[in-house]
């Protein structure tokens, strides 16, 4: 397996996990068990992950 498709591999995964991460977060904020504090690190990641991805490359939220 080349670097390359490791790579990809691994990105793949990690929208995966963002994926969960936003699920967990919505069901959260529906039984208002999440704090400023958390809703504002979530919010920071997302911005976070989308000036690395660029604002035309992010991708489905599924």
């Amino acid at each position: 397996m080349s670097n390359l498709q490791i790579i990809e591999m691994l990105c793949a995964l990690i929208e995966k996990q963002a994926g969960i991460i936003r699920h967990l977060v919505m069901e959260l904020e529906q039984a208002r068990c999440l704090s400023d504090a958390e809703r504002q690190m979530m919010d920071g990641a997302e911005h976070e992950y989308s000036d690395i991805l660029g604002a035309d490359e992010w991708p489905d939220k599924k």
